[in-house]
């Protein structure tokens, strides 16, 4: 919490003592205690975009005192896995409803405690009088007159208010990670009339693809099909086969059973490749929506064609993603990944131009546009 606080003071100067417990309290515990109704809650965001006052450049551009004032414009760390997208996102294209849900569902999901509060606002007071020039005494007044309320959720200052004109929803970090992404998708979602809108979420071992594919999935309600139930059948493993970029996946099989069935009034119905039983398995079946997300290595394989209306690749430093491998998958399956999976990945992304090709593409960072 300490480089978050820092960061806000040197960005917002006029900051006062709530404002800074404010950030504490929203990095505990989001904004949760603003809705009580989801749709009111849509309703409320909707008319304060409407009611917009960040036209002055100061204020659109976020910071007074900050070196690169629009590094900030649409996207704020928060700090405690939270961060705050800012109501000028809906200028690019996103969706009120989108950025709404995005608030509702990380209020549902926060989970903060009056410890880590109080460790928040134990960190606030020894940096005052230091990296943050209010007297300390003045704060540790406020925070003991905070305290004996138990910690409830407060406004900003009127100075900061009148400053800087805040208008942002509170929500999870990776909300704000993938911000171009969702305004992307917004836009062909506009544009699409009903038709479906197809997108591919290719990349690296361990850069976060199954991640991105569930946070889409609570964010839009989207299909979203793994190309790991799609592993090679026994019959499919010859070295001609494995010598093949892309040749590690049943691209034949899930062209058939999902690519050429997406628009398919009857939807999409598969078996996944169990491959410690070395045998077709479950079925899946998944209704037609006119979003779907195609998840995994090879997503984007040439044999496909040009079937997306958006190519995505996620990449990841090789010391990141060899870590995520280990604490996922153990160190024996680290190695296996190292001898085997990883080059494969790279000898396809290579061979087919997957990186080049994609549109977006996203690395291990905060995306803020």
């Amino acid at each position: 919490m300490r480089e978050i606080l820092i960061r806000h003071w040197e960005h917002y100067p006029r900051m006062e003592a709530q404002d800074l417990v404010k950030l504490i309290y929203q990095s505990e515990f989001g904004g949760g205690h603003l809705i009580r109704d989801p749709g009111e809650s849509l309703r409320r965001l909707q008319a304060e975009y409407d009611a917009r006052e960040w036209g002055a450049a100061e204020a659109q551009n976020g910071a007074l005192a900050a070196s690169d004032p629009d590094e900030w414009k649409y996207v704020e760390p928060a700090g405690g896995g939270m961060c705050r997208i800012k109501l000028a996102a809906l200028d690019l294209g996103l969706e009120a409803e989108t950025l709404n849900r995005m608030f509702v569902r990380s209020a549902e999901e926060v989970k903060g405690s009056v410890s880590g509060m109080r460790a928040g606002l134990s960190e606030l007071l020894n940096l005052c009088g230091a990296e943050i020039s209010l007297d300390r005494e003045t704060v540790r007044a406020y925070i003991r007159a905070y305290e004996a309320k138990e910690y409830p959720a407060v406004s900003h200052s009127s100075a900061y208010r009148e400053a800087y004109h805040p208008a942002y929803r509170i929500v999870n970090a990776m909300y704000g990670r993938y911000l171009p992404l969702f305004v992307r998708i917004d836009r062909l979602l506009g544009e699409a009339g009903g038709r479906t809108v197809n997108i591919a979420v290719d990349g690296m071992s361990g850069s976060g693809k199954s991640t991105l594919a569930k946070l889409l999935t609570g964010l839009y309600g989207c299909n979203v099909f793994h190309m790991d139930d799609f592993f090679l059948q026994p019959f499919q493993r010859v070295p001609e086969r494995f010598h093949e970029p892309g040749g590690n996946v049943d691209y034949e099989r899930f062209k058939t059973q999902v690519i050429d069935c997406l628009d398919s009034p009857q939807g999409v119905e598969y078996q996944v490749y169990d491959c410690g039983a070395q045998r077709l398995s479950k079925t899946v079946r998944a209704p037609r929506r006119t979003f779907n997300v195609i998840e995994g290595s090879y997503s984007q394989h040439p044999y496909f064609g040009n079937c997306y209306d958006l190519r995505v690749f996620l990449e990841v430093g090789e010391d990141e993603q060899r870590e995520r491998i280990r604490r996922r998958n153990g160190e024996f399956m680290l190695r296996r990944f190292e001898e085997e999976w990883i080059p494969m990945e790279n000898a396809y992304f290579k061979a087919c131009n997957i990186r080049e090709n994609s549109q977006m593409v996203l690395t291990n960072r905060d995306q803020m546009l």
